[in-house]
């Protein structure tokens, strides 16, 4: 018969003074943590560098982040100062002076409240002050005077000269020069077969005053032809065009039925 095993008295989680087995005893070998490795230093420096990098953006996420929405709140604060529109920093000016806009362009509130689309009552209320209207209501109506204004404007048709003063290439610089002086003008269109080709002037010619002889021909001193715009051009952009050009050529492809200069700008007015 079998020998019973020898029982010894143990604690353990079953419970206090619970016999068990007598045995092998198997001892649980902890594992060494990881600073006590065979490379404990390096293993130590990395460990603490992560912990470190952890600290830092727990310590600086709450900062970050609120730095971030504050200056989100400076922009917006910033942004909410500024006019919503601003092009309607150009228009409130002139919004101010319909008045007299209209009344420059000899026009009824009537009237112009319907070339803008809107109401008589509202015309009238902007003249006086009353009301503020929006950007596009007030784009409307400033659009509305100047079409207006620009249909009453003296156009490049009712300006131009008709009885135009003209010379040829291979034509003598002195017949033009002597040509210039009878009829008290500064330039002439180069014409050929009915097309302005070129254009002489005094200011040409006087840049090239050492080289001229008796015999040069237009040929030799004219110049690029001017500008060649239609006959509805309005006085505004006539203007502006002879700031840069003494004389404007008015006609239809590359033809003149007239020349515009400052002199007609200023008889007209």
């Amino acid at each position: 018969m079998a020998r019973p095993a020898r029982l010894r008295r143990t604690t353990n989680t079953r419970g206090r003074g619970q016999a068990r087995p007598r045995g092998p005893v198997r001892r649980r070998v902890s594992r060494a943590p990881r600073h006590h490795s065979r490379e404990p230093r390096r293993v130590h420096v990395c460990a603490l560098r992560t912990a470190t990098s952890r600290a830092k953006r727990r310590q600086s996420f709450p900062h970050s982040f609120l730095n971030r929405h504050a200056s989100t709140n400076h922009l917006l604060n910033n942004y909410l100062k500024q006019p919503i529109f601003t092009q309607s920093m150009e228009v409130d000016p002139e919004l101010s002076e319909v008045k007299q806009l209209r009344k420059r362009a000899g026009l009824t509130q009537q009237q112009l409240a319907q070339a803008a689309g809107v109401s008589q009552s509202l015309i009238a209320k902007i003249e006086a002050g009353h009301v503020d209207p929006s950007f596009s209501v007030g784009k409307r109506i400033l659009a509305a005077l100047k079409s207006c204004e620009q249909e009453q404007e003296p156009t490049a048709k009712e300006l131009m000269q008709t009885h135009v003063v003209q010379c040829k290439k291979e034509e003598p610089l002195a017949r033009v020069i002597a040509r210039m002086k009878k009829h008290g003008i500064s330039a002439v269109p180069v014409v050929e077969d009915k097309r302005v080709v070129g254009l002489v002037s005094e200011r040409g010619i006087i840049e090239q005053l050492g080289s001229i002889t008796a015999t040069t021909r237009v040929a030799e001193v004219m110049s690029d032809a001017p500008p060649i715009i239609p006959v509805q051009t309005p006085r505004s952009v006539l203007a502006s065009l002879l700031q840069h050009f003494g004389l404007l050529i008015v006609g239809e492809r590359g033809t003149c039925r007239g020349v515009v200069t400052k002199a007609d700008l200023l008889g007209k007015l």
